[in-house]
Protein backbone atom coordinates (compact mmCIF):
# COMPACT_ATOMS: atom_id res chain seq x y z
CA UNK A 1 0.00 0.00 0.00
CA UNK A 2 1.37 3.48 -0.92
CA UNK A 3 1.42 6.12 1.79
CA UNK A 4 0.09 9.22 0.05
CA UNK A 5 2.12 11.37 2.81
CA UNK A 6 5.30 9.83 1.88
CA UNK A 7 7.97 11.96 -0.01
CA UNK A 8 8.06 9.28 -2.74
CA UNK A 9 4.73 9.66 -3.48
CA UNK A 10 4.88 12.06 -6.70
CA UNK A 11 1.39 11.19 -8.53
CA UNK A 12 2.56 13.46 -11.03
CA UNK A 13 3.50 16.20 -8.99
CA UNK A 14 6.52 16.94 -7.94
CA UNK A 15 7.23 17.16 -3.86
CA UNK A 16 8.87 19.47 -2.15
CA UNK A 17 10.70 19.00 0.94
CA UNK A 18 9.60 21.62 3.02
CA UNK A 19 6.61 24.15 3.05
CA UNK A 20 6.73 26.88 0.90
CA UNK A 21 4.98 29.59 2.67
CA UNK A 22 5.36 33.17 1.74
CA UNK A 23 4.24 35.91 4.76
CA UNK A 24 2.56 39.02 3.08
CA UNK A 25 3.56 42.46 4.02
CA UNK A 26 0.14 44.01 3.77
CA UNK A 27 -2.88 41.96 4.81
CA UNK A 28 -4.52 42.53 1.48
CA UNK A 29 -1.82 40.15 -0.13
CA UNK A 30 -2.53 37.11 2.00
CA UNK A 31 -0.71 34.16 2.21
CA UNK A 32 0.49 32.03 -0.84
CA UNK A 33 -1.74 29.23 -1.80
CA UNK A 34 -0.45 25.73 -0.72
CA UNK A 35 1.78 22.93 -2.83
CA UNK A 36 -0.45 20.03 -4.62
CA UNK A 37 0.07 17.72 -1.72
CA UNK A 38 0.35 19.09 2.01
CA UNK A 39 2.86 18.05 4.42
CA UNK A 40 2.57 17.73 8.48
CA UNK A 41 3.90 21.09 9.02
CA UNK A 42 1.63 22.42 6.23
CA UNK A 43 -1.40 21.37 8.04
CA UNK A 44 -0.33 22.37 11.27
CA UNK A 45 0.43 25.47 9.74
CA UNK A 46 -3.32 25.75 8.21
CA UNK A 47 -4.60 24.82 11.79
CA UNK A 48 -2.91 27.27 13.14
CA UNK A 49 -3.86 29.88 10.71
CA UNK A 50 -7.75 29.15 11.10
CA UNK A 51 -7.77 29.43 14.92
CA UNK A 52 -6.07 33.03 14.44
CA UNK A 53 -8.77 33.53 12.03
CA UNK A 54 -11.74 32.59 14.59
CA UNK A 55 -9.71 35.26 17.03
CA UNK A 56 -9.71 37.81 14.52
CA UNK A 57 -13.25 37.46 13.78
CA UNK A 58 -14.14 37.67 17.73
CA UNK A 59 -12.03 40.41 18.45
CA UNK A 60 -13.58 42.28 15.30
CA UNK A 61 -16.96 41.69 15.90
CA UNK A 62 -16.14 43.07 19.80
CA UNK A 63 -14.80 46.20 18.42
CA UNK A 64 -17.60 46.91 16.18
CA UNK A 65 -20.28 46.27 19.14
CA UNK A 66 -17.80 48.52 21.25
CA UNK A 67 -17.68 51.45 18.91
CA UNK A 68 -20.93 51.45 17.13
CA UNK A 69 -22.11 54.08 18.56
CA UNK A 70 -19.31 56.50 19.66
CA UNK A 71 -17.99 56.22 15.87
CA UNK A 72 -18.82 55.95 12.40
CA UNK A 73 -18.01 53.14 9.91
CA UNK A 74 -14.70 54.17 8.42
CA UNK A 75 -13.04 54.97 11.24
CA UNK A 76 -13.94 51.48 12.75
CA UNK A 77 -12.50 50.05 9.50
CA UNK A 78 -9.18 52.27 10.30
CA UNK A 79 -9.17 51.01 13.90
CA UNK A 80 -10.03 47.29 12.97
CA UNK A 81 -6.94 47.96 9.97
CA UNK A 82 -4.49 49.00 12.00
CA UNK A 83 -4.99 46.81 14.74
CA UNK A 84 -4.49 43.61 11.70
CA UNK A 85 -1.37 45.90 10.84
CA UNK A 86 0.25 45.56 13.94
CA UNK A 87 -0.53 42.00 14.58
CA UNK A 88 0.72 40.53 10.96
CA UNK A 89 4.67 40.99 11.54
CA UNK A 90 4.06 38.41 14.56
CA UNK A 91 2.29 35.61 12.31
CA UNK A 92 0.79 34.76 9.01
CA UNK A 93 -3.11 35.85 9.28
CA UNK A 94 -5.94 35.58 6.32
CA UNK A 95 -6.58 38.68 4.72
CA UNK A 96 -10.12 39.75 6.54
CA UNK A 97 -10.44 42.94 5.37
CA UNK A 98 -13.28 41.85 2.85
CA UNK A 99 -14.84 40.45 5.34
CA UNK A 100 -14.62 43.74 7.62
CA UNK A 101 -15.63 45.82 4.33
CA UNK A 102 -18.69 43.54 4.24
CA UNK A 103 -19.49 43.63 8.11
CA UNK A 104 -19.61 47.58 7.75
CA UNK A 105 -21.38 47.35 4.40
CA UNK A 106 -23.83 45.05 6.57
CA UNK A 107 -23.98 47.60 9.72
CA UNK A 108 -24.94 50.43 6.94
CA UNK A 109 -27.14 48.44 5.24
CA UNK A 110 -29.09 47.65 8.56
CA UNK A 111 -28.83 50.69 10.15
CA UNK A 112 -32.39 51.80 9.18
CA UNK A 113 -33.92 48.75 9.54
CA UNK A 114 -32.03 46.94 12.25
CA UNK A 115 -34.87 44.48 13.81
CA UNK A 116 -34.65 40.35 13.09
CA UNK A 117 -36.94 37.98 14.22
CA UNK A 118 -35.71 35.61 16.98
CA UNK A 119 -35.26 31.92 16.14
CA UNK A 120 -38.45 31.06 13.95
CA UNK A 121 -41.02 29.77 15.17
CA UNK A 122 -43.78 26.94 14.04
CA UNK A 123 -47.53 27.86 14.34
CA UNK A 124 -48.38 24.67 15.09
CA UNK A 125 -46.27 24.17 18.39
CA UNK A 126 -46.63 27.67 19.67
CA UNK A 127 -49.32 29.38 17.81
CA UNK A 128 -48.76 32.52 20.58
CA UNK A 129 -45.41 33.08 20.18
CA UNK A 130 -45.74 32.91 16.66
CA UNK A 131 -48.07 35.46 16.31
CA UNK A 132 -46.07 37.65 18.33
CA UNK A 133 -43.05 37.55 16.17
CA UNK A 134 -45.46 38.41 12.78
CA UNK A 135 -46.53 41.00 14.76
CA UNK A 136 -43.19 42.50 15.84
CA UNK A 137 -42.03 41.65 12.58
CA UNK A 138 -44.55 43.75 10.61
CA UNK A 139 -44.34 46.88 12.95
CA UNK A 140 -40.95 47.01 13.70
CA UNK A 141 -40.76 47.16 9.47
CA UNK A 142 -38.39 43.70 9.56
CA UNK A 143 -39.34 43.69 5.62
CA UNK A 144 -40.84 47.11 4.41
CA UNK A 145 -42.68 45.89 1.72
CA UNK A 146 -44.97 43.60 3.60
CA UNK A 147 -45.41 46.17 6.01
CA UNK A 148 -46.29 48.87 4.09
CA UNK A 149 -48.74 46.38 1.79
CA UNK A 150 -50.70 45.55 5.13
CA UNK A 151 -50.77 49.15 6.08
CA UNK A 152 -52.04 50.41 2.68
CA UNK A 153 -54.54 47.53 2.61
CA UNK A 154 -55.69 48.46 6.33
CA UNK A 155 -55.91 52.25 5.68
CA UNK A 156 -57.12 51.74 1.85
CA UNK A 157 -59.86 49.45 3.24
CA UNK A 158 -60.91 51.02 5.58
CA UNK A 159 -60.71 54.39 3.99
CA UNK A 160 -63.47 53.27 1.21
CA UNK A 161 -65.45 51.02 3.24
CA UNK A 162 -66.03 54.56 5.42
CA UNK A 163 -68.04 56.29 2.48
CA UNK A 164 -69.19 53.02 0.29
CA UNK A 165 -70.53 49.88 1.48
CA UNK A 166 -69.17 46.76 1.52
CA UNK A 167 -71.80 45.85 -1.23
CA UNK A 168 -71.11 49.06 -3.14
CA UNK A 169 -68.03 48.08 -3.82
CA UNK A 170 -68.14 44.05 -4.58
CA UNK A 171 -70.38 44.54 -7.00
CA UNK A 172 -68.84 47.77 -7.91
CA UNK A 173 -65.62 45.52 -8.69
CA UNK A 174 -67.88 42.68 -10.09
CA UNK A 175 -69.19 45.02 -12.63
CA UNK A 176 -65.84 46.69 -14.11
CA UNK A 177 -63.94 43.24 -14.24
CA UNK A 178 -66.83 41.55 -16.03
CA UNK A 179 -67.28 44.04 -18.18
CA UNK A 180 -63.90 44.33 -19.54
CA UNK A 181 -63.83 40.96 -19.84
CA UNK A 182 -67.09 40.68 -21.72
CA UNK A 183 -65.75 43.41 -24.13
CA UNK A 184 -62.15 41.78 -24.75
CA UNK A 185 -63.68 38.31 -25.31
CA UNK A 186 -65.80 39.62 -27.70
CA UNK A 187 -63.58 41.95 -29.81
CA UNK A 188 -61.26 39.01 -30.00
CA UNK A 189 -63.95 36.69 -31.55
CA UNK A 190 -65.33 39.08 -33.40
CA UNK A 191 -62.30 40.39 -35.01
CA UNK A 192 -60.53 36.94 -35.95
CA UNK A 193 -64.24 36.14 -37.52
CA UNK A 194 -64.22 39.24 -39.93
CA UNK A 195 -60.46 39.97 -40.55
CA UNK A 196 -59.26 36.21 -40.70
CA UNK A 197 -62.54 34.76 -42.10
CA UNK A 198 -62.15 32.00 -39.64
CA UNK A 199 -65.16 30.23 -38.49
CA UNK A 200 -67.12 30.13 -35.18
CA UNK A 201 -66.25 26.84 -34.39
CA UNK A 202 -61.99 27.46 -35.09
CA UNK A 203 -61.49 30.62 -33.10
CA UNK A 204 -60.38 29.87 -29.80
CA UNK A 205 -61.76 31.51 -26.41
CA UNK A 206 -59.09 33.65 -25.56
CA UNK A 207 -59.81 32.52 -21.35
CA UNK A 208 -60.00 28.53 -22.90
CA UNK A 209 -57.54 27.10 -20.51
CA UNK A 210 -58.28 29.21 -17.92
CA UNK A 211 -62.06 27.62 -18.06
CA UNK A 212 -60.55 24.36 -18.74
CA UNK A 213 -58.37 23.92 -15.23
CA UNK A 214 -61.24 26.17 -13.49
CA UNK A 215 -63.38 22.96 -14.36
CA UNK A 216 -61.32 20.55 -13.71
CA UNK A 217 -60.37 21.87 -10.26
CA UNK A 218 -61.61 21.75 -6.59
CA UNK A 219 -60.78 25.05 -4.36
CA UNK A 220 -61.82 23.40 -1.28
CA UNK A 221 -61.04 19.95 -0.31
CA UNK A 222 -61.76 18.78 2.68
CA UNK A 223 -57.89 18.79 3.82
CA UNK A 224 -57.95 22.34 2.86
CA UNK A 225 -61.23 22.68 5.38
CA UNK A 226 -59.50 20.75 8.01
CA UNK A 227 -56.26 22.84 7.84
CA UNK A 228 -58.20 26.27 7.70
CA UNK A 229 -60.56 25.19 10.61
CA UNK A 230 -57.13 23.84 12.68
CA UNK A 231 -55.31 27.25 11.97
CA UNK A 232 -58.85 29.62 12.75
CA UNK A 233 -59.00 27.15 16.27
CA UNK A 234 -54.61 27.89 16.61
CA UNK A 235 -55.28 31.18 16.15
CA UNK A 236 -58.25 31.47 18.58
CA UNK A 237 -56.56 29.89 21.46
CA UNK A 238 -53.65 31.70 21.17
CA UNK A 239 -55.08 35.36 21.17
CA UNK A 240 -57.64 33.53 24.28
CA UNK A 241 -54.11 32.88 26.03
CA UNK A 242 -52.80 35.96 26.09
CA UNK A 243 -56.03 37.68 26.75
CA UNK A 244 -56.21 35.49 29.70
CA UNK A 245 -52.35 36.06 30.74
CA UNK A 246 -53.42 39.83 30.83
CA UNK A 247 -56.36 39.49 33.03
CA UNK A 248 -54.99 37.17 35.62
CA UNK A 249 -51.57 39.28 36.02
CA UNK A 250 -48.49 36.94 35.04
CA UNK A 251 -46.75 39.99 34.47
CA UNK A 252 -47.09 43.47 36.13
CA UNK A 253 -45.71 45.22 33.69
CA UNK A 254 -47.66 44.02 30.79
CA UNK A 255 -51.20 43.88 32.11
CA UNK A 256 -50.61 47.83 33.05
CA UNK A 257 -49.72 48.54 29.57
CA UNK A 258 -52.79 46.74 28.78
CA UNK A 259 -54.78 48.46 30.69
CA UNK A 260 -53.58 51.96 29.52
CA UNK A 261 -53.94 50.98 26.09
CA UNK A 262 -57.59 49.71 26.66
CA UNK A 263 -58.61 52.57 28.82
CA UNK A 264 -57.16 54.75 25.91
CA UNK A 265 -59.27 53.13 23.23
CA UNK A 266 -62.60 53.53 25.67
CA UNK A 267 -61.85 57.31 26.08
CA UNK A 268 -61.65 57.38 21.98
CA UNK A 269 -64.56 54.99 21.65
CA UNK A 270 -66.63 57.72 23.49
CA UNK A 271 -65.38 60.75 20.56
CA UNK A 272 -64.32 58.83 18.01
CA UNK A 273 -65.95 56.42 15.46
CA UNK A 274 -65.32 53.00 14.85
CA UNK A 275 -63.57 53.44 11.50
CA UNK A 276 -61.84 56.73 12.33
CA UNK A 277 -60.25 55.02 15.70
CA UNK A 278 -59.06 51.95 13.38
CA UNK A 279 -57.32 54.15 10.90
CA UNK A 280 -55.62 56.06 14.06
CA UNK A 281 -54.65 53.13 15.97
CA UNK A 282 -53.25 51.20 12.52
CA UNK A 283 -50.98 54.26 11.91
CA UNK A 284 -49.77 54.12 15.42
CA UNK A 285 -49.22 50.56 15.57
CA UNK A 286 -47.11 51.11 12.61
CA UNK A 287 -45.36 54.03 13.42
CA UNK A 288 -44.59 54.58 17.13
CA UNK A 289 -42.70 51.26 17.51
CA UNK A 290 -40.35 52.01 14.43
CA UNK A 291 -39.79 55.52 15.81
CA UNK A 292 -39.20 54.08 19.05
CA UNK A 293 -36.38 51.37 17.22
CA UNK A 294 -34.82 54.20 15.13
CA UNK A 295 -34.46 56.54 17.71
CA UNK A 296 -33.77 54.22 21.03
CA UNK A 297 -30.68 55.72 22.10
CA UNK A 298 -32.39 59.22 22.27
CA UNK A 299 -35.70 58.27 23.92
CA UNK A 300 -33.87 55.54 26.53
CA UNK A 301 -31.19 58.14 27.13
CA UNK A 302 -34.09 61.37 27.63
CA UNK A 303 -36.11 58.73 29.80
CA UNK A 304 -33.23 58.37 31.89
CA UNK A 305 -32.81 61.78 32.17
CA UNK A 306 -36.10 62.42 33.80
CA UNK A 307 -35.85 59.97 35.86
CA UNK A 308 -32.38 60.65 37.25
CA UNK A 309 -34.21 64.35 37.64
CA UNK A 310 -37.25 62.94 39.43
CA UNK A 311 -34.77 60.61 41.65
CA UNK A 312 -32.84 63.71 42.69
CA UNK A 313 -36.35 65.85 43.11
CA UNK A 314 -37.01 63.07 45.32
CA UNK A 315 -34.37 63.43 47.42
CA UNK A 316 -33.96 66.57 48.13
CA UNK A 317 -37.90 67.23 48.75
CA UNK A 318 -37.76 64.19 50.99
CA UNK A 319 -38.82 65.60 54.46
CA UNK A 320 -40.90 67.89 52.56
CA UNK A 321 -42.74 65.04 50.75
CA UNK A 322 -43.11 63.10 54.68
CA UNK A 323 -44.68 66.45 55.38
CA UNK A 324 -47.35 66.54 52.90
CA UNK A 325 -47.71 62.88 53.02
CA UNK A 326 -48.76 63.02 56.83
CA UNK A 327 -51.20 66.65 56.22
CA UNK A 328 -52.24 64.24 53.59
CA UNK A 329 -53.08 61.31 55.61
CA UNK A 330 -54.31 63.30 58.48
CA UNK A 331 -56.55 65.47 55.81
CA UNK A 332 -57.87 61.79 54.59
CA UNK A 333 -58.56 60.95 58.01
CA UNK A 334 -60.80 64.10 58.76
CA UNK A 335 -62.67 63.49 55.53
CA UNK A 336 -63.52 59.77 56.16
CA UNK A 337 -64.55 60.46 60.14
CA UNK A 338 -66.76 63.64 58.12
CA UNK A 339 -68.02 61.03 55.15
CA UNK A 340 -68.79 58.49 57.98
CA UNK A 341 -70.83 61.08 59.91
CA UNK A 342 -72.21 62.12 56.84
CA UNK A 343 -72.98 58.63 56.10
CA UNK A 344 -74.54 58.37 59.28
CA UNK A 345 -77.16 61.06 59.43
CA UNK A 346 -78.32 60.14 55.68
CA UNK A 347 -78.81 56.75 56.88
CA UNK A 348 -81.20 57.83 59.97
CA UNK A 349 -82.59 60.10 57.86
CA UNK A 350 -84.00 57.51 55.37
CA UNK A 351 -84.84 55.47 58.02
CA UNK A 352 -87.00 58.25 59.49
CA UNK A 353 -88.57 59.33 55.83
CA UNK A 354 -89.40 55.47 55.43
CA UNK A 355 -91.04 55.13 58.78
CA UNK A 356 -93.05 58.37 58.27
CA UNK A 357 -94.17 57.10 54.47
CA UNK A 358 -95.17 53.88 55.96
CA UNK A 359 -97.25 55.87 58.42
CA UNK A 360 -98.86 58.04 55.53
CA UNK A 361 -99.42 54.49 53.62
CA UNK A 362 -101.58 53.15 56.49
CA UNK A 363 -103.26 56.23 57.13
CA UNK A 364 -104.56 56.35 53.63
CA UNK A 365 -105.33 53.19 53.51
CA UNK A 366 -107.74 53.74 56.69
CA UNK A 367 -109.42 56.50 55.43
CA UNK A 368 -110.03 54.89 52.19
CA UNK A 369 -111.59 52.11 53.53
CA UNK A 370 -113.84 54.05 55.84
CA UNK A 371 -115.11 55.86 52.97
CA UNK A 372 -115.84 52.84 51.21
CA UNK A 373 -117.67 51.67 54.64
CA UNK A 374 -119.78 54.67 54.42
CA UNK A 375 -120.80 54.24 50.87
CA UNK A 376 -122.17 50.68 51.20
CA UNK A 377 -124.12 52.44 54.38
CA UNK A 378 -125.37 54.84 52.53
CA UNK A 379 -127.92 53.00 50.18
CA UNK A 380 -129.01 50.90 52.66
CA UNK A 381 -130.39 54.02 54.49
CA UNK A 382 -132.14 55.39 51.75
CA UNK A 383 -133.68 52.40 50.91
CA UNK A 384 -135.23 52.08 54.61
CA UNK A 385 -136.53 55.74 54.31
CA UNK A 386 -138.38 54.78 51.42
CA UNK A 387 -139.89 51.66 52.46
CA UNK A 388 -141.23 53.78 55.57
CA UNK A 389 -142.96 56.73 53.18
CA UNK A 390 -144.81 53.63 51.35
CA UNK A 391 -146.08 52.29 54.47
CA UNK A 392 -146.86 56.10 55.40
CA UNK A 393 -148.71 56.61 52.11
CA UNK A 394 -150.50 53.38 52.62
CA UNK A 395 -151.93 53.83 55.92
CA UNK A 396 -153.33 57.23 54.54
CA UNK A 397 -155.07 55.81 51.73
CA UNK A 398 -156.66 53.29 54.31
CA UNK A 399 -157.99 56.09 56.55
CA UNK A 400 -159.11 58.02 53.09
CA UNK A 401 -161.04 54.59 51.99
CA UNK A 402 -162.85 54.59 55.61
CA UNK A 403 -164.27 57.47 56.11
CA UNK A 404 -165.61 57.71 52.39
CA UNK A 405 -167.22 54.46 53.47
CA UNK A 406 -168.69 55.97 56.41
Amino acid sequence: MIDILSPSFTNGHKYMGKSNVTTATTPAEGIAPPSPRLSMDENTLAMLMEDKQLQENKRTSAVLDQSMVEEEPEELLQTIQANDDQSTSKKPIIDTSMNMVSDAHYINHNKNFPYQSPTAVEFAHDPSTYLVNKTKSLVYWEYPSHSAGLLCFILGGTWMTRYYSVLYLLSGLFTVVTSINWMYVNVNFHSHRILSGKRAETILHPHGGRLLAQKRRTWFTEAQVDHACEVTMNLMEGILKQVIDLVLIEDSVRSIYAVGISFMVWTLASLLSMKTMVMVMTVISFVVPRLYLEHQEKVDAWVLERKQKAHLWAQRHHAQCQTWLRQYHIAGQYLMAGLTVCYQSLSQLTLFLYEKQQQWIKQRQHAATALKQKEVQAPTTADTAADDDVVKTAAVDEADDASVAN
